[in-house]
């Protein structure tokens, strides 16, 4: 642990060995995390791991969380088809669209974030988008609740 004897609140802490237990995040430097997203199903390196990523969430649907290395904002999101709403992240398309999101991830890079499949739900159409969104919800209940500050997506609603 470090301390930065920043103005953080209490309830984060600052971690600079891992995501979760086995996957070092040392060289891409501290990270700020809520101590209860700490054990995601998946988590990439956005650029190293971007074909890995397309290839282990095609056709899967599919709770996200972006991670910024910086300043430690997060952003929660769902999709329905996991590869191409990820991969989008990519579209200079995409990113140039007004958001939080994408004004990070041009501003920080993607070689600043850590990507984590927080949960995955299974095949598309495997499950409904009520209930896809309802996943979604429950977790951005959570961080809305726990600080404001530190999360990128504009609305406190699922799928809006």
């Amino acid at each position: 642990m470090l301390d930065f004897n920043a103005d953080f609140n209490n309830n984060y802490y600052i971690e600079t060995l891992s995501l979760v237990p086995l996957i070092s995040l040392k060289p891409y430097g501290p990270h700020i995390l809520p101590k209860f997203l700490t054990d995601p199903v998946r988590i990439y390196t956005p650029n190293l791991d971007r074909n890995v990523i397309g290839k282990e969430n095609k056709n899967r649907t599919i709770i996200y969380q972006w991670v910024n290395l910086i300043n430690g904002k997060l952003y929660v999101g769902s999709a329905w088809k996991g590869s191409i709403r990820l991969l989008s992240y990519w579209t200079p398309s995409t990113l140039k669209r007004n958001y939080p999101i994408y004004n990070s991830l041009l501003y920080y890079t993607h070689n600043n974030f850590a990507l984590a499949i927080l949960e995955d739900l299974g095949t598309t159409d495997s499950v409904t988008k009520e209930y896809m969104y309802s996943r979604e919800q429950y977790y951005l209940d959570i961080i809305f609740n726990y600080n404001k500050k530190m999360i990128m997506n504009n609305c406190p609603i699922a799928g809006a």
